[in-house]
């Protein structure tokens, strides 16, 4: 890649709801799967074991309502992911547009030892991350995203003028050390409208 490499990305609300998705995978689900999930499963097998065997002390209306309170405790688990990416998605919006930031088109500019980013044209707000900065480069189908610390850089496919330009980006991000990892999924599909 070139000493200094120039790319323009949308922040639209596609680009939020791919960054949730992957803030999902990276962050949030790792920890609910480490800690909240294995609590409601073991709550609800106490309870189904605790409904089934004093089954004949209880009456029918209690059993039953174990069984379903055990049933609705493991059907939340899934159901609680859909909810997460979904306000992490609102709230991200949410903020950006309180800073006037949203919808945004941000100019990035790639140099030797840091990314500059610029919001609002060339007088608008700028900000420097250098590559050591960097806390992870991951890709989620189309998408491509910088973390560092509690922000992102996001960046679509349709960003880059050519697929060889997108193998160029991430060959230069993998030579500052920043091995790509890959989520599952495709993520949001970006219309050309947007």
């Amino acid at each position: 890649m070139q000493q200094e490499y120039t790319l323009t990305s949308s922040y639209d609300k596609t680009a939020y709801k791919a960054l949730a998705e992957a803030s999902w995978q990276l962050f949030r689900k790792p920890q609910m799967n480490t800690q909240v999930y294995p609590l409601l499963v073991t709550l609800s097998a106490m309870i189904l074991i605790l409904t089934l065997t004093q089954g004949n002390s209880n009456s029918p209306f209690l059993t039953a309502g174990g069984i379903l309170f055990s049933a609705f405790v493991l059907l939340a688990i899934p159901l609680s992911g859909v909810s997460a990416r979904g306000k992490m998605c609102r709230t991200a919006i949410r903020e950006a547009d309180k800073k006037g930031e949203y919808p945004a088109d941000i100019q990035f500019v790639f140099g030797k030892d840091t990314i500059r980013s610029v919001i609002g044209g060339d007088q608008g707000k700028a900000a420097v991350v250098r590559y050591s900065q960097i806390d992870f480069f991951a890709a989620l189908g189309d998408w491509r995203f910088l973390f560092f610390g509690p922000a992102a850089y996001i960046f679509h496919k349709s960003d880059f003028s050519s697929q060889e330009e997108l193998a160029q980006f991430e060959s230069c991000l993998e030579a500052h050390h920043l091995p790509r990892t890959q989520l599952k999924g495709t993520g949001p599909v970006r219309e050309t409208g947007e």
